[in-house]
């Protein structure tokens, strides 16, 4: 599986990363909405709602775009407001509660 990561948090993004490779899923990881905009040919993809340059909500709405079929996570302590909710729900994508545990992150690589 192709997984997508996001997070301006450089040690979110090596734990992340390094749960997944050990699951034997191949990463790509992101620091800012600007370079992972760019990314194709993901099946899953975890975005941080707020970036540096931008929201987490649009990239999933661009990222949807450019990969239809893939599973989408907002990632946030702050759960979303009915206005945010509507916008996941538009392009199918699912809000997950930070901190994840080791144990959620496995479940969401096989959904």
């Amino acid at each position: 599986m192709k997984i997508l990561i996001v997070d301006d948090s450089p040690e979110q993004l090596k734990l992340l990363v390094a749960i997944f490779e050990r699951l034997g899923h191949q990463c790509y990881a992101c620091a800012s909405l600007g370079e992972a905009s760019r990314m194709t040919n993901i099946d899953l993809a975890l975005v941080d709602w707020k970036l540096d340059d931008g929201s987490g909500v649009d990239l999933l709405e661009i990222l949807s775009k450019n990969n239809p079929a893939a599973q989408k996570y907002l990632m946030s302590a702050t759960k979303p407001d009915a206005s945010t909710q509507a916008r996941l729900d538009k392009i199918l994508a699912k809000y997950e509660a930070k901190p994840i545990s080791p144990q959620r992150l496995v479940a969401l690589a096989k959904a």
